[in-house]
């Protein structure tokens, strides 16, 4: 097993392929250092239809180590902590102008967050490791949704190894953001037809009964 030194860094890479729906070719894979230490592949992440439950258990196989269950777990947040993340992540990109002008999709409600991250490059220095100059791993996670307050997608976008054009305090941006493609990818996707079934009258489920 792998003990975690308080005095230095690591690199973690994580690598997942979704499952062609109701087949189980799913991978998941992944490296401390660039030495592989997790594989995991011909599992089933989704069904054959989007309401359909991912499988409930799995087997992880780790490189050198025995296989074990994963334990089912049950609601992981609360209701009133749902709606609370909902309502924090709508305000991230409806306050700030530099969000709002290039997130906002007119005629639904959106939220989410960015992220922007340092690579680290294990081989830099000799082999003592270092960060990647003025190349960073930009993300950015949200939802959108038909009713205030109901997400009906969530939408994950990662754009990896991207040089800024503009680099100043507190703002790394490049011609094409990743909340930009967000915004791209779930208009197009809540205005395709029969994707998403019809709201009814009946209050929709909560983010974390879903």
């Amino acid at each position: 097993s792998l003990v975690f030194k308080s005095d230095r860094w690591y690199c973690i890479e994580v690598f997942v392929k979704l499952n062609t729906p109701a087949v189980a070719d799913g991978q998941l894979a992944a490296w401390i250092d660039g030495e592989l230490k997790l594989e995991y592949s011909g599992r089933e992440f989704r069904g054959a239809l989007p309401t359909d439950p991912a499988p409930s258990t799995a087997k992880i196989q780790a490189v050198g180590l025995s296989a074990r269950q994963i334990p089912v777990k049950g609601q992981v947040i609360s209701a009133d902590l749902s709606k609370t993340l909902v309502g924090m992540m709508n305000h991230v990109v409806s306050t700030v102008p530099f969000y709002r002008d290039r997130t906002l999709i007119p005629g639904y409600e959106v939220g989410g967050k960015t992220g922007t991250a340092q690579i680290w490059n294990p081989k830099a220095n000799g082999g003592r490791g270092g960060w990647k100059h003025n190349i960073f791993n930009y993300s950015f996670i949200g939802y959108i949704a038909r009713q205030p307050g109901h997400p009906d997608l969530i939408v994950a976008i990662r754009i990896e190894e991207g040089t800024p054009t503009v680099a100043k305090l507190g703002q790394l941006e490049m011609p094409v953001m990743s909340f930009g493609l967000f915004r791209r990818i779930a208009h197009d996707a809540i205005t395709t037809p029969d994707l998403l079934p019809e709201r009814t009258d009946a209050p929709p489920a909560t983010t974390a009964s879903r």
